[in-house]
């Protein structure tokens, strides 16, 4: 058969019984409705590569890379084939590579179908150039707070007073009184992201914003008035008639 007599055929046969039996058979030449051609980079340390094919009878599929036949070990290449038109029998056969992509710059890779009718070779893929995937340009890579981009992956972390959470994503509020006091010498108060300390009555907040000082504040007001020709000496006071009232007020 060529290409131009590719579809379903019809075997009948007549039964001695006067039954006749009909048996359909689909033939499609095997060949390649597209080039393979790189579909999906899902880190920097695999790719995927799909050879879309159809042919009837069954196919097999073969890959070469610079000429020489892969071996499809389940370690470094693995394939799976998808049926993608099951009247056609067409296919895409997915070739994965998981190895460091470095090692395959400059490779050339091939797809090979095969049935009983023959066999057609792809168009060479050439491996030139694999572009970094910076997985924090979409939606900050789903981190609530902070994304660095590395080599093969993505790492999310937190703002300082936060943890990240076990799911790697988000990040929840460190409570810094539960450890230590929070470094407060006396009164400690968890914030979002913070914590703040304070003082007793009586105390004062120092400047480190920790520690706390005494305070004590004293006035003192006399209720006298001297006469006019009276000049006290330093601290002295002396009625000229009648008690002096002294009142100390004490806070802190």
């Amino acid at each position: 058969l060529t290409i131009g007599q590719q579809g379903v055929y019809t075997c009948r046969i007549p039964l001695l019984s006067g039954v006749m039996r009909e048996f359909n058979i689909g033939i499609y030449p095997n060949g390649f409705n597209t080039a393979p051609k790189v579909v999906a980079i899902t880190s920097n340390s695999s790719l995927a590569i799909i050879c879309t094919t159809t042919g009837s009878p069954a196919t097999t599929v073969t890959w070469t890379k610079d000429g020489q036949a892969l071996t499809i070990d389940g370690d470094a290449y693995q394939m799976t084939q998808t049926v993608t038109d099951r009247a056609t029998a067409t296919y895409d056969n997915a070739l994965s590579i998981s190895q460091p992509l470095t090692s395959i710059l400059g490779s050339i890779f091939t797809c090979r179908v095969t049935n009983v009718l023959g066999s057609d070779d792809s168009q060479n893929l050439e491996i030139t150039t694999i572009g970094p995937v910076n997985e924090c340009e979409a939606n900050n890579g789903g981190c609530e707070h902070n994304c660095t981009d590395t080599h093969a992956s993505f790492q999310c972390s937190c703002r300082t007073g936060y943890r990240l959470h076990t799911d790697n994503r988000a990040c929840t509020d460190i409570d810094e009184c539960s450890t230590n006091n929070g470094d407060c010498e006396q009164i400690c108060t968890n914030t979002q992201g913070s914590r703040q300390c304070s003082c007793r009555p009586g105390f004062l907040l120092a400047s480190n914003k920790m520690d706390c000082t005494e305070h004590l504040n004293i006035s003192i007001s006399v209720d006298y008035i001297p006469p006019s020709d009276f000049t006290p000496g330093p601290n002295e006071y002396r009625a000229a008639s009648g008690p002096v009232t002294v009142t100390c007020t004490a806070t802190g």
